[in-house]
């Protein structure tokens, strides 16, 4: 069924101005002025009245972690609840990363996923897939991921799910074959493991111990580890919520020596940090790594 936007301002990337918008289905087929739209729509076009309201396309949201089990915790949200609050902030696709546990296959991960989502979702949904057990079965599966539509692949350098420095060589030389891309959650998991034993050592168990055993030094030391993987592989790599200048300055390095790298951050990363820093009478249950 066709519908109209009528009288609303819509906002794009190159700017906001007041337009009528044809909706086709679930597409967006033209946008204009009210005569323009006038002549694409029918004696069945239902006409909805948006005078003042703000009208952008529907938000994509390329990095959630829904029903997500790992180091030891799993996320707040499943499939149903965090969907429904995407849409309600104006998502209207989320892309989930999968994960393949030790002792698993890349085709059970994704089988698993799709247990978690289908039929529970109130928008439009893919998958990545984290690669945590790489050997030679999962590295011929990949070839059927990229049938299968899954194209962007993650990687841990800490967690449970972390994987060393010779299998993320491995598996960006086999992604160059294949097309495909990963992501990369970058931080120096030994570090960070030190930090850790000597705050417990200290009795410093509190929330404030957090990002104090996870310095910028720890995230840009694994983003250029990565990086230099990366450029011997001569792959295009994702370095997955950036939260440091330092981190940054690694990334502009690296597109300096001529390398394609893409970065994205994080809002929930600064939320935490900014409401969690120095409570040291704080209780809660929450906590986002990296923080910022």
């Amino acid at each position: 069924m066709k519908q109209v936007l009528k009288g609303g301002i819509v906002v794009g990337g190159s700017g906001s101005f007041k337009a009528d918008v044809l909706i086709d289905g679930e597409k967006v087929t033209a946008v204009g002025t009210g005569e323009e739209i006038g002549h694409l729509a029918d004696k069945d076009t239902r006409v909805v009245d948006v005078e003042g309201c703000l009208l952008f396309p529907g938000f994509i949201d390329a990095h959630t972690h829904f029903d997500l089990h790992v180091a030891g915790t799993v996320t707040a949200d499943d499939f149903a609840t965090g969907t429904k609050a995407a849409v309600r902030g104006g998502t209207t696709t989320i892309v989930d990363f999968g994960t393949q546990y030790t002792g698993e296959s890349l085709a059970d991960g994704l089988r698993n996923w799709h247990e978690k989502a289908d039929g529970r979702c109130s928008c439009d949904y893919g998958f990545h897939m984290s690669i945590s057990d790489w050997n030679p079965s999962v590295s011929g599966e990949l070839d059927d991921m990229m049938e299968e539509g899954i194209t962007s692949f993650k990687l841990y350098m800490t967690y449970d799910t972390q994987v060393d420095d010779k299998t993320i060589f491995e598996i960006l030389r086999r992604l160059k074959e294949v097309g495909g891309i990963t992501g990369v959650h970058c931080e120096n998991s030994g570090m960070i493991a030190a930090l850790q034993a000597e705050a417990k050592a200290a009795g410093r168990m509190g929330v404030e111990s957090h990002p104090a055993t996870r310095p910028a030094a720890a995230e840009a030391e694994a983003i250029d580890r990565l990086l230099r993987l990366a450029e011997v592989a001569d792959i295009p790599v994702i370095v997955v919520h950036l939260t440091c200048r330092e981190g940054c300055d690694v990334i502009m390095e690296a597109r300096r020596r001529g390398q394609k790298v893409y970065a994205e951050t994080c809002p929930s990363i600064c939320l935490w940090m900014t409401a969690c820093t120095g409570l040291r009478a704080w209780r809660g249950q929450n906590m986002c790594a990296r923080l910022l």
